[in-house]
């Protein structure tokens, strides 16, 4: 067991490390950060990381873990306190008797995500186990932060920008080629009947009409353009230095 000093100048430094991670914005650092610090918090010898999304747990972060035989559809993410559950129910090959040390990542209403972890020789205890719980807590802010971040920012349909951040991208670059006196198109690519599509076919047609759509759009733009879901059946494309 760590001294209860050394305990809280790690669990500090976790918490301006994941501070910093949240200013980054990369969802996919921030979780592989998250996992390693809970491995190293816990003593668990590996493990993932699982996030609920769109009602569903996904594994987002493995570590010295078989990901290859993980029944994902199996993975619970309810209990809002550390313990150990039965490893075979989410690795076929393990046998009863095998745990793994469960650990949620929650804020004060949501389960957010959690780790799974091949339990170290004792699970943490007294300071050791409140340092973990105290990084999971605000590991949860983070991950309910960046969910809100995304509906914010993303068409939840496409993974397009939204309206709102398309219009707010589109007056920065109007500003800059004013300002600059450079070149910009905007193209407003509408899908014909697309309304009718969906009336006569059903929305999981016209769903998969628009993510062939979408996906030409971002094959056919550079790093630099901007496309958002401009309305439910037009594609927004911002091109800075095309004439």
């Amino acid at each position: 067991m760590q001294s209860d000093d050394a305990t809280l100048r790690r669990e500090n430094e976790f918490l301006r490390q994941l501070l910093k991670l949240n200013l980054e914005l990369d969802f996919d650092k921030l979780l592989d950060f998250a996992l390693d610090s809970i491995l190293t918090l816990s003593g668990g010898r590996g493990g993932f990381l699982a996030v609920v999304e769109d009602g569903a747990a996904i594994v987002k972060a493995v570590r010295k873990f078989p990901r290859e035989g993980l029944v994902q559809a199996s993975l619970k993410l309810s209990g809002r306190v550390p313990e150990l559950v039965p490893a075979s129910d989410l690795l076929p090959g393990a046998s009863a008797a095998e745990r793994l040390y469960y650990v949620p990542i929650a804020t004060e209403s949501t389960v957010q995500a959690a780790a799974f972890l091949t339990p170290g020789a004792s699970l943490p205890q007294g300071e050791d186990l409140a340092a973990l719980l105290d990084f999971c807590a605000q590991a949860a802010v983070s991950v309910e932060n960046f969910h809100l971040y995304k509906a914010a920012m993303y068409d939840k349909a496409t993974g397009l920008y939204s309206l709102t951040n398309v219009l707010s991208r589109l007056e920065e670059e109007l500003s800059r080629t004013a300002r600059y006196k450079r070149k910009l198109t905007v193209l407003l690519v509408e899908i014909d009947r697309y309304s009718l599509l969906a009336d006569i076919h059903g929305p999981a047609v016209a769903a998969r009409l628009l993510r062939s759509v979408v996906e030409i759009s971002r094959r056919s733009v550079r790093k630099a353009d901007i496309a958002g879901r401009y309305s439910e059946q037009v594609i927004a494309l911002i091109l800075p230095e095309t004439p």
